[in-house]
């Protein structure tokens, strides 16, 4: 529940991270997104916490840029879990494979220079191919919106579905989802979704 909205993940959905800011670096040019990155690590928690004990998880994250890569993969290991319980890794890293819940961070924000190669097509099928049971896509909607008619079909379509949700700017509103994502309530609307998983995963 985030200031009286309950967030729905389920099987498929886009959560539309409205205050996410990308920032580049300076060498590499690679680009991050700190908002985007504090939402995918909060759910991947909430999932690992959510799961049956004994229960170990088959779960990704996937992002176009190294930068964010390395973001996650150091606030995914700041909670505890480790590249066994959740990989991290690039859109290439993950071709030909397949992970039972995929997150897919989107990363770019309010950018004055178009979407770079997270417009690319042949790199979005891939990246939206690679969950057996949910795909969680963690994004900046407006400038998916501006810059792709690809990435703004995506975002029409998962509104008609009723698998949009927008968290909007404001401290009350980021702390109360960062909050509810550490406990299994938060994720009742993947109750569904995790009995599959439970009834999946491969125990220890």
């Amino acid at each position: 529940m985030i200031n009286g909205s309950t967030l729905n993940l389920g099987h498929y959905c886009f959560v539309d991270v409205g205050w996410g800011i990308e920032q580049e670096e300076a060498v590499g040019h690679s680009r991050s997104n700190y908002e985007e990155a504090q939402v995918v690590c909060s759910v991947i928690e909430g999932v690992t916490k959510a799961l049956k004990v004994g229960c170990k998880p088959n779960m990704g994250v996937i992002t176009p840029y190294i930068a964010q890569r390395g973001l996650i993969e150091r606030q995914l290991e700041e909670r505890g879990i480790d590249g066994i319980m959740c990989e991290v890794n690039t859109v290439d890293g993950f071709q030909g494979r397949e992970k039972d819940v995929i997150l897919l961070s989107c990363v770019r924000a309010m950018a004055n220079r178009g979407l770079g190669f997270v417009s690319d097509e042949r790199r979005m099928n891939v990246a939206l191919t690679r969950a057996r049971f949910a795909l969680i896509i963690v994004g900046h909607a407006e400038t998916l919106r501006q810059w792709s008619p690809v990435w703004g079909t995506l975002i029409d379509d998962a509104h008609n579905r009723g698998c949009y949700q927008i968290l909007t700017k404001g401290n009350r509103r980021k702390k109360s989802f960062i909050r509810q994502a550490l406990t299994s309530n938060f994720f009742t609307p993947l109750n569904a979704v995790l009995k599959l998983l439970q009834d999946l995963f491969v125990h220890s």
